[in-house]
């Protein structure tokens, strides 16, 4: 086992989170992007792509809920 490759799949994910965290609020139609984008890396880690996913899951779960909470906060 290569441990390398999951330091890749965490700071991709890392560099994933940070591009869209920075943007937030993202709209309705960018979220295509936002899910077409983190589809994309997980397909680059075969070894590990069960790892890569979950981690960039939980980073598209996390913006989506900090995209929520800025919402809220602007009615």
């Amino acid at each position: 086992m290569e441990i390398g490759i999951y330091y890749s799949a965490i700071t991709d994910a890392w560099k994933f989170f940070k591009k869209y965290a920075e943007r937030l609020p993202i709209s309705d139609s960018e979220w295509q992007q936002v899910i077409g984008e983190a589809s994309e890396i997980t397909k680059q880690y075969d070894s590990c792509m069960a790892f890569a996913a979950k981690e960039l899951v939980n980073k598209v779960n996390e913006l989506e809920r900090l995209n929520d909470e800025i919402k809220r906060k602007a009615c």
